[in-house]
């Protein structure tokens, strides 16, 4: 356990193994992590900036990060994360070209998942309640090209999901409920058609559909 570190809590050098580890109050990151690092089992809370950075070809497993000043967990690209818990950071994940799967980020102050850049996947993921320090956090938002957004449920945020990216994202799978505006898609991407406020028993033939209620 690293605790009140100054500067960062834990680092690990390329093609290292972190388990079952904890990084609180640091003054800066709770977890640096060079290349080819697999993470699993681990807690970042209220460090000054961010829980857990990661560069190149990493994974991270199970792990939380709450509380912290900056991002919750951010990874480059060819890394995956996956059954993580973002919760009350400034943004929960960021990623660029990586995968991002069946983590919940929760309460953020903007936003849940951010793709910063083009070629992620993020699929099946819960986003809720993020945007709590500004007017427009998204649950998830994707500001480049390439990223395919499938089957997360998005719910009280600012923006459902918003695409900002101008071509060949593709959003298709997702629902959406209790946001301010539950989907923000700008022009040149694939999305699938809404089906709005479904009632009891309806039927859809479109197994692409996302969902807006």
């Amino acid at each position: 356990m690293a605790y009140s570190n100054f500067l960062i809590g834990i680092i690990a050098s390329p093609g290292s193994i972190v388990n079952k580890c904890a990084a609180s109050y640091s003054t800066f990151t709770g977890f640096q992590l060079t290349s080819h690092c697999a993470v699993s089992d681990c807690l970042a809370m209220n460090n000054g900036t961010d829980g857990m950075v990661v560069s190149d070809g990493c994974t991270i497993n199970k792990c939380v990060t709450s509380n912290n000043g900056g991002q919750g967990i951010s990874v480059s690209a060819g890394s995956i994360v996956t059954k993580c818990s973002a919760y009350r950071n400034t943004d929960g994940f960021t990623c660029s070209e990586s995968t991002i799967s069946r983590c919940n980020a929760s309460e953020n102050s903007r936003h849940g998942v951010t793709v910063s850049s083009s070629n992620s996947f993020v699929m099946g993921n819960t986003c809720q309640g993020n945007g709590t320090g500004v007017s427009d956090g998204a649950g998830i938002r994707a500001i480049g090209s390439d990223t395919r957004i499938e089957k997360n449920n998005v719910i009280g945020n600012d923006y459902g999901i918003e695409v900002t990216g101008s071509g060949g994202n593709l959003i298709i799978c997702n629902s959406a409920s209790g946001n301010a505006t539950n989907y923000v898609i700008a022009a040149g991407n694939a999305d699938a058609q809404k089906i709005t406020f479904p009632s009891s028993g309806f039927v859809s033939t479109d197994p692409w559909a996302n969902f807006s209620f």
